[in-house]
């Protein structure tokens, strides 16, 4: 009976050790882009992710209202493992 147990427990820990051993994002993958390298994660299903590349210069001071600008190049290696800041609401409604 002792045995079977630690025998069960064995194999649990075994199927389990997996899983322990990388949770989702832990693997990170790079790739070359035209503007540098940036670094992403590839989840649980083996999917690469990469979230918030720039695409263009933000929109402020003399570039406001024209047509978007590249993205400026970037020296090493960019972290692009979550979404950038979401906008600012350009009105603000009132609290009844």
């Amino acid at each position: 009976m002792k045995h079977e147990a630690l025998y069960i427990l064995g194999w649990i820990f075994l199927a389990g050790a997996p899983m322990m051993a990388q949770n989702e994002g832990d693997v990170p993958v790079q790739v070359k882009i035209e503007n540098g390298l940036i670094e992403g994660f590839r989840d649980a299903e083996g999917l690469e992710l990469y979230l918030g590349i720039p695409f263009a210069q933000p929109p402020v001071g003399e570039r406001r209202w024209r047509a978007p600008q590249p993205a400026e190049a970037w020296e090493g290696v960019r972290s692009t493992k979550k979404f950038g800041p979401r906008p600012k609401p350009m009105i603000q409604r009132r609290q009844s």
